[in-house]
């Protein structure tokens, strides 16, 4: 539902579990409500069963080119369930038995399904669920044991408390062996710690929550001798919240956490880097051109990324309409950037510890500029500063954090600076550097800060044929009457009145209708 620059941001419950995957939506991304079309059109006693709801389930992952049995728990289950699981071809489904509180299904996927965690949900005739995180990659998805018969694997359980799980498997002397914890990312509240003992009991290493991983952990080792190893995983003050769902990944396997740069042109071929372990890569990728508004963050697929098997969240990119580009892959450089064109967006990273990244700009025909870093926003784990200076190295204002989010912003009054020209650094709060270090660094003429809508649910459900009506949150204020459209995807199905915003409006009210032959689910 796009107008201008501008999007509906549908506002779910897991955005803060997800900083990267399928339903992770950024700060702007178009219309996407999931909309369940009642099955019987305008029969209101008919409809008046509530929607499903997902309250557990036993395995919060699925395997690529296998079958896994799932058991869902919950209220609102019915025969007419079916799967929501946006996966690419469409998982095959066997519903093996329904009850009202609890359903067991056998997913299989097909081996060309892209690796991510994805949004999984029910549908039934009475609406749509909620949305869980599942992981879906190559591995074998198990509950939680004690011993390991083979590796790679994907542990599934939940921890609270002080408890301490362990496990253990069979090593080889020189193998590498990837320990990542998935709890945070998946929207629960552990904060894992995960430790290492040898078979000789020896301590070989502790990964805590780290920001790059949303605040779950990660440990890599290679293997000193051949025997059976232990695995501890507990929560980082041994007082775990509840919900204390994870996933627990073990095996020697590829991930890829960033992608450098943050941001590309649309509809331009551009090459940008997978920073992951074993070893960072290159790929080549063309965003299409219209596809996408500016801002939209989308992630990559197996296709797009050459191809190669992941584990975990998969990478994301976003896409840009910035009139100029610059992507500094090493330190920056003091050249002068005019920005007669706007906006300029420059992508770098701080690749050491302390480094601070310089540029120089010259305002040309602009009074007032304003200068943003992105990187928190975008899943970076730079916690950036932000200087402007005058080209003789005077202070002219400095910035941190900006309210819910670390990236700096500033405003600069260029009109009275010696031939209209200053310099700005970007540099880290912290000791954090390296190839994840990356930002984006974007300045333009300052204007009216664009407003931000927010809806307040993540689900719809619509009988054929009648309307419901969506409250929307906007914060700022807009200029004139604001125009919604409906995506041309969803056109067919559907249909907007009343979808006007009006400037001192702080809720505005969207009224939405399903098409008198509409059935199915929609997003």
């Amino acid at each position: 539902m796009s107008g201008g620059n501008h999007a509906l941001d549908s506002t779910l419950g897991m955005r803060a579990a997800w900083p990267v995957g399928k339903l992770r939506f950024c700060w702007h991304v178009s219309f996407n409500l999931l909309l369940a079309i009642g099955c019987l059109p305008l029969l209101t006693s008919q409809l008046a069963a509530a929607p499903p709801e997902i309250t557990d389930v036993s395995l919060r992952g699925l395997q690529i080119g296998g079958v896994t049995r799932v058991t869902l728990r919950g209220s609102g289950f019915d025969e007419s369930l079916r799967l929501v699981l946006p996966v690419d071809p469409p998982a095959r489904v066997v519903n093996e038995s329904i009850k009202p509180d609890e359903a067991q299904l056998r997913i299989e996927l097909a081996p060309q399904t892209s690796a991510d965690l994805y949004p999984l949900r029910i549908a039934t005739d009475g609406g749509i669920s909620n949305a869980i995180a599942c992981g879906i990659d190559a591995l074998p998805q198990l509950s939680f044991r004690e011993r390991l018969a083979d590796l790679p694997v994907a542990l599934h359980g939940t921890l609270t408390g002080a408890q301490v799980l362990h496990t253990e498997f069979v090593g080889t002397k020189g193998a590498r062996i990837v320990i990542d914890a998935q709890s945070q990312r998946l929207g629960a509240k552990l904060r894992p710690v995960v430790r290492l003992f040898s078979p000789s009991q020896q301590h070989l290493g502790t990964a805590r929550p780290v920001r790059e991983l949303a605040g779950d952990a990660r440990l890599i080792a290679t293997l000193p001798e051949d025997g059976v190893y232990r695995i501890e995983l507990q929560d980082i003050v041994f007082s775990g919240e509840s919900p204390g769902w994870f996933r627990l990944l073990i095996g020697d396997f590829q991930v890829a956490d960033h992608v450098v740069p943050l941001a590309v042109s649309r509809g331009v071929a551009s090459t940008v880097q997978l920073i992951g372990s074993p070893a960072s890569f290159k790929q080549s990728i063309t965003p299409p051109l219209d596809t996408f508004l500016s801002g939209q963050a989308v992630t990559l697929s197996s296709a797009e990324l050459g191809g190669r098997s992941f584990v975990g969240a998969a990478p994301w990119i976003h896409f840009s309409a910035a009139a100029q580009q610059v992507w500094q892959d090493n330190n920056a450089s003091t050249a002068l950037i005019a920005i007669d064109q706007f906006p300029v967006a420059i992508d770098g990273m701080i690749g050491e510890a302390g480094e601070r990244d310089v540029y120089r700009f010259s305002a040309g025909r602009h009074d007032k500029l304003k200068i943003e870093v992105w990187a928190d926003r975008w899943a970076s784990p730079l916690d950036a500063i932000l200087e402007v200076r005058k080209i003789g190295g005077e202070l002219i204002s400095a910035a941190d954090d900006q309210v819910g989010t670390s990236d700096p912003m500033l405003e600069v009054d260029a009109s009275a600076l010696a031939e209209r020209q200053f310099e700005v650094t970007v540099a880290s709060r912290t000791p954090q550097a390296g190839n994840a270090a990356a930002y984006r660094l974007t300045v333009s003429p300052a204007t009216t800060p664009a407003p931000t809508f927010t809806l307040r649910t993540d689900r719809v459900s619509i009988p054929a044929g009648d309307r419901v009506v969506l409250p929307v949150n906007m914060a700022g204020q807009v200029a004139a009457p604001y125009h919604v459209q409906m995506p041309t995807a969803l056109s067919h199905a559907l249909r907007l009145s009343a979808a006007q915003i009006k400037p001192m409006d702080e809720v505005a009210l969207l009224a939405v209708d399903a098409m008198p032959t509409t059935r199915g689910t929609f997003g």
